[in-house]
């Protein structure tokens, strides 16, 4: 394996975990100073499992089958759902 090979699926696994994990802290604390970074980075990674457990839920429970595209739309879905929910607060 090579060394741009492992780079790059690190970055993945790392974006694919926190983003969607980052877009729910936003929505759970709205202000930015309402907890420090170092432990919104950190919740950040724990939310990130969220859509994992969506499709988990999905797949037994509604048939839905785990494909790349279901585990796309599902990340997407939590981080459009987590900025909505921030922007929406935010204003408020």
């Amino acid at each position: 394996m090579e060394w741009s090979q492992i780079v790059w699926g690190s970055a993945l696994l790392v974006l694919g975990v926190f983003a969607p994990g980052f877009a729910l802290t936003l929505a759970a604390f709205p202000k930015i100073e309402q907890i420090p970074w170092a432990e919104r980075i950190g919740i950040s990674f724990i939310f990130g499992f969220v859509p994992s457990l969506i499709l988990y839920f999905t797949a037994k429970n509604l048939s839905i089958k785990i494909t790349t595209g279901s585990s796309a739309l599902v990340m997407l879905a939590v981080i459009g759902a987590g900025v909505g929910v921030w922007m929406i607060r935010k204003k408020s």
